[in-house]
């Protein structure tokens, strides 16, 4: 890394370990403020669990909540630190059996705010559909309200989808109509993809090519879980194809989920990539994502981002957000990365102090 590479590190550092005291100083007086929602209906972004299956499906839950508990955990939950009240609010949705989820979401949509309250609703309804499609789907159609009745309808189609796909494209074409019938048709392709991504791919190109762009991208997501680098090759073409060059994103997405099962792979595959695709904005938005919840990962691909403006924004991005979650990772980081890394970076890194800012000592009081 170049020197001005240097200085972000450290004045990331040093800045985020002056504000660490201050927050110490004042945090007792606070209250945690709600974090807005900008999405709707998808998981906070921060998360990085927006698209596809999350990292505990299909898998046992490790503790049953009772509904008797459920308002008090959940209160509990968000009224503390907003850094580990989302992946708390998955974990307590995911403990909650399929006879009590109706009655779950009636006690959550009084307790939480609305940001929290879509996050614990979208892994409660994906939790029940693994459980039972059947009955979210019932559950959707019998709402009024028409985003949350498209959001449980589209989790059960996945799920309906990935089991019996036939059923589920049957019930799309039969009786969905209007603007509906695109994204539930995208939802039941989703499921699709997760157990037969070549099937998926062929009914991909037997709808109209104006609905292509987006079911493509749902595919994508779906076969991230399976086969990521084939994911990776599909939208790669789509971008080529895409006659105004848009960046939908995709990539990013798809590096996500490949750097959680295979980061060697990963690493490799976009290290044999053109610099276009490295330097492209979907690319270094998935690094910078990934420093909310596998930063290890991210910090893997920073090097591969052409060297440049982007690159050290990238760096400056990465460790801003990481060090939110875990500043004595990212000093941990910053101190060893001479010996890990090779090139630029072990020439660079070699003064500790340089790199390590004095953490203001703190009162004696608790931190939220």
């Amino acid at each position: 890394m170049k020197p001005q590479g240097i200085l972000i590190v450290g004045a990331v550092l040093l800045g985020l370990a002056v504000g660490y005291g201050v927050g110490k100083f004042s945090g007792a007086a606070k209250t945690p403020l709600a974090v807005s929602n900008t999405t709707g209906t998808a998981p906070h972004a921060r998360a990085g669990f927006a698209f596809g299956k999350t990292a505990g499906s299909n898998t046992a839950a490790a503790a049953h909540t009772e509904l008797a508990t459920l308002e008090s955990e959940l209160r509990r939950i968000s009224s503390g630190p907003s850094r580990k009240r989302w992946e708390a609010l998955q974990t307590l949705a995911r403990s909650i059996s399929a006879a009590d989820a109706p009655k779950a979401l009636q006690i959550a949509d009084k307790v939480l705010g609305r940001n929290e309250y879509w996050n614990f609703r979208y892994y409660l309804l994906q939790h029940w559909a693994e459980q039972d499609p059947m009955a979210v789907l019932a559950y959707g159609e019998s709402l009024k309200n028409r985003q949350e009745r498209t959001q449980a309808i589209t989790q059960a189609l996945s799920e309906w989808a990935r089991k019996d796909p036939n059923a589920a494209l049957a019930y799309v074409e039969k009786t969905v109509m209007g603007s509906e019938r695109q994204q539930f048709y995208a939802a039941a392709l989703r499921g699709v993809a997760e157990s037969d991504p070549q099937k998926a791919l062929e009914l991909l190109n037997q709808i109209p090519p104006y609905q292509r762009r987006f079911v493509r991208g749902e595919v994508i997501n779906a076969l991230a879980e399976s086969d990521p680098k084939a994911a990776a090759e599909i939208s790669l073409k789509q971008f080529s194809s895409d006659r105004y060059g848009n960046d939908d994103g995709r990539l990013g997405v798809v590096l996500q989920k490949w750097m959680r099962s295979d980061p060697d792979a990963a690493v490799a595959w976009l290290a044999s990539q053109p610099e276009n695709v490295r330097r492209r904005q979907s690319t270094i938005r998935g690094i910078e994502q990934m420093s909310w919840d596998q930063p290890d990962a991210a910090v893997r691909l920073v090097d591969l981002i052409p060297t440049g403006q982007a690159r050290e924004n990238t760096l400056r991005n990465l460790l801003s957000n990481w060090a939110q979650k875990d500043l004595d990772a990212v000093q941990s980081w910053s101190t060893s990365a001479a010996i890990l890394r090779n090139g630029s970076w072990a020439s660079s890194l070699t003064r500790k102090d340089s790199l390590t800012p004095i953490r203001p000592k703190p009162p004696r009081v608790s931190r939220d």
